[in-house]
């Protein structure tokens, strides 16, 4: 036999880089497995992604760190996480993430060749966000003003079955 706890992590997790929880439970230090081995996987609950907000914190794509009312680092949840994530893996350009190499849309990465482009950033924003867990149906449109070009995005939010609306600037 053989594997990986990065698979694992993915299958039980939905988080490949969570593979570190199942190592610690193991005393492992390395997420490659061999032969026929028996493995603890810690509930989902337990892992960091999932205490409290999990370790998603209230920050927005460029923004600051937002911070509760005792200076302490707000965690994010519910339509604000969601809607963080998405934001996150449509402006991280591909390979950003060591773990994790076709992470991302890097639509920025398309400014200056945009306009001319649409189709092409409309096919990468939904599928991207298909991969993006609670998410369904996207769809994009684009506001187009000069050199100045808006995405605007809609989706329906799996979590709470309610239509949300995103938008961003893909021009500098």
């Amino acid at each position: 036999m053989g594997g990986s706890l990065v698979d694992l992590a993915l299958q039980y997790y939905g988080d490949a880089t969570q593979w570190t929880v199942i190592a610690a439970a193991n005393s492992l230090n390395d997420p490659a497995i061999s032969g026929q081995v028996t493995l603890t996987i810690p509930p989902a609950s337990t892992t960091p992604a999932n205490i409290g907000g999990g370790s998603d914190i209230d920050h927005w794509m460029g923004g600051d760190v937002a911070l509760s009312g005792v200076q302490d680092l707000n965690a994010v949840a519910g339509l604000t996480k969601s809607q963080q994530m998405i934001l996150r893996r449509l402006l991280t350009n591909p390979g950003g993430y060591k773990w994790h190499p076709t992470y991302g849309a890097g639509v920025l990465a398309h400014v200056g060749d945009i306009t001319g482009n649409l189709p092409y950033i409309e096919g990468l924003i939904i599928s991207q966000m298909q991969l993006e867990q609670g998410v369904a149906n996207p769809s994009v449109s684009f506001d187009v003003s000069g050199d100045d070009v808006m995405a605007n995005i809609q989706y329906t939010d799996l979590q709470t079955n309610s239509r949300q609306f995103l938008s961003f600037t893909v021009t500098a």
